[in-house]
């Protein structure tokens, strides 16, 4: 995806990391290799206990990326979240974050981005649903309605653990039929269209799988997506990258700044 300066260009990708000396290389060795796109912003899903000696790998990340991170503790495994501003772009106008009731946490980031016809505010919601549990992923999908109202626009975008709404279903080879039939289920996916937050990557013809490529005992699906209340004619590329070292592929995404439909 070629990226303009006439857009705001954004990434996200759940990280897979860990406490041992491997995992912590092979993190940063992914952290540096997204920090030769240049983003905007970047959402991160299993920062794994990023938190530990005082957010020492957290700001070791700041510095490889050039942005500024803004983490929410996760409320299971250690698995937090940080969304990774790039201030000389985007200026933080808010932190609204959110962790009673979430499975992980809810990260959400308030900016101010310039655009030619006037700045926009836009709300960075950073998600990691539920991953094993159908009903609760609904619910947060559903408790994400609450992230849009007047004033201000909505990016959605993190690991949403299950198949996006009219995706293919796999082949699956093997995997037993009611494990599958969970991260299958298109629930959660249908509540976050019906309540205004468009699928980018559907819009945009890319179904391309995030998950599957580092394991035969994980489908092939595309969990890893940006949802938005923007009309679809700002909508201006999506990439899924290749795999790196996490078991997820991380995902590019474009909106046009200079389009009448802001």
């Amino acid at each position: 995806m070629a990226l303009s300066r006439n857009s705001l260009v954004g990434g996200t990708y759940n990280l897979m990391g860990g406490t041992s000396d491997d995992a912590r290389s092979r993190m940063l060795a992914d952290l540096r290799e997204l920090a030769e796109l240049g983003l905007d912003f970047l959402g991160v899903q299993e920062f794994k206990h990023a938190d530990w000696a005082y957010w020492e790998a957290l700001h070791e990340a700041e510095a490889i990326l050039g942005m500024r991170g803004i983490p929410v503790r996760s409320n299971s495994y250690g698995c937090h979240l940080v969304t990774f501003i790039r201030e000389r772009r985007l200026r933080v106008v808010q932190q609204r974050h959110e962790t009673h009731l979430w499975f992980h946490a809810l990260n959400r980031v308030r900016v101010r981005v310039d655009r030619p016809a006037g700045a926009v505010i836009i709300d960075l919601v950073n998600v990691h649903l539920s991953p094993a549990a159908g009903d609760l992923r609904t619910i947060e999908a559903k408790r994400l309605k609450l992230t849009r109202g007047p004033g201000h626009r909505v990016v959605a975008f993190g690991d949403f653990n299950a198949r996006g709404e009219d995706d293919p279903i796999p082949p699956l080879n093997g995997h037993d039929p009611e494990q599958a039939a969970d991260k299958l289920n298109t629930e959660a996916a249908a509540a976050l269209r019906i309540n205004g937050l468009l699928d980018v990557g559907a819009h945009r013809g890319d179904r391309t799988p995030t998950v599957g490529h580092a394991s035969d005992t994980t489908l092939p699906l595309r969990v890893d997506r940006f949802h938005s209340d923007l009309h679809p004619d700002t909508f201006a590329g999506h990439t899924v990258l290749s795999p790196m070292g996490s078991d997820h592929c991380g995902v590019l995404i474009e909106f046009a700044l200079d389009r009448d439909a802001w």
